[in-house]
């Protein structure tokens, strides 16, 4: 693979810069704290390492810029060319002495070109095992799971999946970011069982779910009795961590499909669709995190195209962007691209509450799980979009609350 492929430097940005300077302190928490991490997973880390390594004198996100002037212009065959021309050009004396200077030079920096090169020729090789290139991402498909007999299993073998007939007169979705450290998992994954439980929620739409906290969330009494689900232990994440669905066995055929949406995506993004018994379709995503507009506007056209041929859809989940531009970046405010690309998609906040205060869903002064932070961060990245001729939206509220 040449070290100057578009697709290895999309690789590093999605690894170093996700975090900022504490990139590899995060890396090294979720792999070294969370025994059921999987392969992938440890696999990205050993990845990152290797790439923050070779540049720990930078801040994270120097990274790719330094990467880029390193491998921009050399590969493997002529790694040999570009160092004595980089030596020639500082070599220019008659002296014997200097001469023999000029040649330890030149095998010193040919010997550090080639050792970089293949290390990054290595890491390379070893994402491409790990993560397929961004362009072969396509749409993909799975089943849904239901627990039966004492385990889970495909819902099409499954007698306890009896779809309802006709039309379905009222349904309840709840929305969560689960967050995927591994700080608290199984306290905070009880919490949202009793959450679940005590709304009595039809639909349920998580994201940043990982395999540890999938099994102890479909360990709940409740979750087995009452739902399918879209994903049993992260099997179909393109990343550590992914989206999943959670249905109302009644409100779902057995031989439902999961469709997976492919996006391009630096992060492991991707959308997951399930079409109901009635015909409508629910959708959860999780857009590009940070200051990467670009990718969110791509990613949100892809989703919309994905849900035009059912009547009425729903798009659920974390939206990575607020009533104004992350931490105030430049350009054009994110919730206009929302009402330009998905005009025939309704925001049922915004419709049902308006401008409303203290709307966060994401907020670092009052969440227990972030230490104290002096930059603030407070928005609605969490929302649900609906068309519909034969929905209507009656109410929406934010759950839970802070212990």
């Amino acid at each position: 693979m040449c070290i100057r492929d578009r697709w290895y430097q999309r690789r590093v940005r999605g690894l170093c810069s996700l975090h900022g300077s504490d990139a590899l302190e995060r890396l090294e928490r979720v792999v070294d704290t969370d025994d059921a991490q999987c392969e992938l997973g440890r696999g990205r880390f050993q990845l990152a390492r290797a790439r923050l390594a070779q540049c720990g004198h930078l801040k994270t996100n120097d990274v790719l810029e330094k990467l880029r002037e390193q491998t921009s212009n050399a590969d493997e065959d002529d790694c040999d060319d570009f160092a004595s021309i980089a030596s020639d050009e500082e070599a220019s004396t008659d002296s014997d002495e200097q001469e023999d200077t000029t040649n330890r030079s030149k095998t010193d920096l040919q010997s550090q070109l080639t050792a970089a090169v293949n290390r990054l020729k290595n890491a390379s090789e070893l994402a491409a095992t790990l993560v397929p290139p961004l362009h072969e991402r396509r749409e993909r498909r799975s089943v849904m799971y239901a627990f039966e007999r004492g385990a889970w299993r495909r819902a099409d073998v499954c007698s306890s999946v009896l779809p309802t007939s006709g039309a379905i007169e009222q349904l309840k979705l709840m929305q969560f970011n689960v967050w995927f450290d591994a700080l608290a998992r199984k306290t905070r994954t009880e919490m949202l069982q009793s959450l679940i439980k005590k709304h009595n929620a039809d639909v349920v739409t998580l994201q940043e779910t990982t395999a540890a906290m999938l099994l102890d969330l479909f360990a709940g009494d409740h979750i087995r009795n009452t739902y399918v689900a879209s994903e049993l232990g992260g099997e179909s994440f393109c990343a550590h961590y992914g989206v999943v669905l959670l249905v109302r066995k009644t409100l779902v055929k057995p031989e439902a499909v999961v469709r997976l949406i492919g996006w391009p995506s630096a992060q492991g993004r991707q959308g997951v669709v399930v079409q109901l018994c009635d015909g409508s379709a629910f959708c959860t995503v999780h857009l590009e995190s940070l200051a990467k507009a670009p990718y969110r506007r791509a990613q949100l056209i892809i989703t919309r195209d994905a849900m035009q041929p059912y009547a009425s859809a729903l798009i659920a989940g974390d939206y990575n962007f607020g009533d104004r531009n992350y931490f105030d970046a430049p350009g054009e405010l994110e919730n206009s691209v929302f009402a330009k690309e998905m005009r025939s998609f309704v925001d049922v906040w915004a419709a049902l509450r308006g401008d409303e205060p203290d709307c966060a869903t994401f907020d670092n002064q009052r969440n227990p799980m972030f230490p104290p932070q002096t930059r603030v961060e407070q928005a609605r990245y969490d929302r649900i979009a609906v068309r519909s001729k034969c929905w209507r939206a009656e109410s929406i509220d934010i759950v839970g609350s802070v212990q």
